[in-house]
């Protein structure tokens, strides 16, 4: 009997392995998952019944893979980490919605480590990161955004099976992805070399899969439904209570039922513990599922086996601010993507992506974009960045790892 190729990172689990097996294979050879939700005898982490939804990574990273070849935004790690089959061209109205999606979240990024306290270290943790690149974005903004690069410590958190699937990816493209300068990979020890991969690696003590474990960016394995197993996780990679912290959620949430999202929201806030520091939630996702349009989206994605969970719980924007504010965060703002674009996007912008693409579409884009919010909740008033735009797209000028 041959041996697993995914078995040094997936562990002994044949659900994980079988799994990625599965993401290994272009759409259309894979094997058809469950759209009736819930299924019948489902489980909270049933691996395989979780495979529509953990696939939705695949989907939205190939859309961002391709708006960085058509030039929407820089983004020069993307293609390492992406496999080419997802990467086919959508409509133009999709290209702009991923567009925005992505900036959105860059600019919440920027927002704050401009608004941190400035005498603690940056943290930031992406939750249901699935291939997003930000942490090599972030790192490569530090410097333009008046941070060191060395201040920073960025975790990734989702699911066993892509987390295991992205650090084994890291380490093949490892030249491709990082400049190894003394900055990044140097510790007091030497204890760190990034060509002895298992010097790059910790075993994830829950699932029992690879995490890559560098000293400025880190994966974890975990089922984030599992509040305390959340914790746990994060924790053994080396969470910093006492730091400025950030916790970006891109249409993540949305996809757990309400109680489970209500508990990461709150466990969240309550990891960080410092006052004088800066912790901070920003949350992409859908939103007014009774109108139309929403209906028609919420019964595209239920088909597709990828119910968006928590939408008639927190139905409107307002009904997400008090949802915040009441699971323990201040101040809490969020607009809808059509008014984010208003409030930030520079007038030179629109008419550089303007002659990107034709869109004909426009006030199905707009209808689109109304069914979408960016939330901003903080332990403190923030400062806005307005449309200064230089901070719509983020000029990258170092593409060191």
């Amino acid at each position: 009997m041959t041996s697993d190729p995914h078995a040094d990172f997936f562990g002994q689990d044949p659900q994980l392995q079988q799994l990625g097996d599965e993401f290994d294979k272009p759409p259309e050879e894979r094997t058809k998952q469950v759209v009736a939700w819930p299924p019948p005898g489902y489980r909270t982490g049933d691996t395989l019944l979780d495979a529509p939804v953990q696939a939705t990574h695949l989907d939205a990273a190939g859309a961002k893979a391709v708006c960085a070849d058509l030039g929407y935004f820089q983004d020069p790690w993307i293609r390492q980490i992406v496999p080419a089959y997802v990467c086919g061209r959508k409509s133009p109205i999709m290209h702009r919605g991923y567009y925005l999606r992505n900036v959105a979240m860059r600019l919440k990024v920027e927002q704050f480590i401009k608004n941190s306290n400035p005498s603690l270290p940056i943290q930031i943790v992406d939750l249901g990161a699935g291939l997003n690149t930000m942490y090599f974005y972030t790192s490569a903004m530090m410097e333009q955004w008046g941070r060191k690069r060395s201040d920073l410590l960025f975790f990734e958190v989702d699911f066993p099976v892509i987390i295991a699937k992205k650090t084994k990816t890291i380490l093949q493209k490892r030249s491709q992805l990082f400049k190894f300068d003394e900055l990044i990979f140097d510790k007091p020890s030497g204890t760190v070399q990034i060509n002895n991969a298992t010097e790059c690696t910790v075993r994830n003590t829950v699932h029992k899969v690879e995490q890559l474990k560098l000293p400025f960016y880190r994966l974890c394995a975990t089922d984030m439904r599992q509040s305390e197993e959340f914790k746990t996780v994060l924790n053994e990679q080396g969470f910093n209570a006492m730091a400025n912290t950030l916790f970006l959620s891109e249409c993540v949430l949305i996809y757990m039922q309400p109680q489970y999202g209500d508990a990461i929201i709150q466990q969240c806030r309550e990891l960080s513990l410092n006052p004088t520091a800066l912790t901070m939630f920003a949350t992409y996702e859908q939103c007014n599922p009774d109108t139309s349009f929403g209906r028609m989206m919420v019964k595209n994605l239920q088909e597709r086996g990828c119910p968006l969970m928590s939408i008639h719980e927190y139905k409107t924007i307002e009904d997400q601010i008090n949802r915040y504010k009441k699971l323990g965060f201040s101040e809490c703002k969020a607009i809808s993507i059509n008014e984010h674009v208003k409030q930030t996007m520079s007038d030179a912008e629109k008419v550089r992506i303007g002659k990107l693409e034709f869109l004909d579409e426009v006030e199905e884009l707009n209808l689109f974009l109304d069914h979408y919010f960016l939330l901003t909740a903080s332990n403190k008033e923030l400062v806005e960045l307005g449309k200064d735009g230089a901070g719509v797209v983020g000029t990258i000028t170092s593409t060191t790892g």
